[in-house]
């Protein structure tokens, strides 16, 4: 059993019907994987319909976060991580956005893996393992935690 945690990317495409998401999503069910959602996706993706004037989309959306449980992790010792992760970011001039870096400090203080297909924002933290779903194949990581693709034979 693995545990996860959908990105914003990942949980728009699952709104959208991405079947390979999808596929992803109910092989992951079938092993008994925790497939969890952000709060910070959560947030990103509530605040973009409404945002985009788009109230019909919010049932739906409403649907498959009753569907995963949604971690509301803002403990102290994952803000510490976040801000470490910003601090080094920051000083190699690699920054990304500030959710993305709560994500991935939730994803590490509960070792979660991230569903994402923003790789190369979650490259530039090293410790923080992804997977992304929306790409074809049966190869999720490779030790390093970068994708097999990535990180070579």
């Amino acid at each position: 059993m693995t545990n996860y945690l959908l990105d914003t990317n990942h949980l728009i495409r699952l709104l959208r019907g991405d079947d390979l998401i999808l596929t992803k999503l109910e092989e992951g069910i079938l092993r008994g994987d925790h497939i969890c959602i952000s709060a910070f996706a959560y947030y990103e993706t509530r605040r973009g319909y409404l945002a985009a004037d788009r109230p019909e989309k919010l049932p739906e959306f409403d649907a498959q976060c009753d569907r995963f449980p949604i971690i509301f992790l803002v403990s102290r010792s994952a803000l510490d991580i976040a801000s470490k992760i910003y601090g080094d970011l920051y000083r190699t001039g690699e920054m990304i956005q500030d959710a993305d870096i709560l994500i991935a400090s939730s994803a590490l203080e509960l070792g979660y893996t991230v569903c994402t297909t923003d790789e190369s924002d979650y490259r530039r933290i090293p410790t923080v393992q992804t997977e992304n779903w929306a790409t074809p194949g049966p190869d999720a990581l490779a030790p390093t935690g970068h994708s097999v693709s990535e990180a070579g034979p």
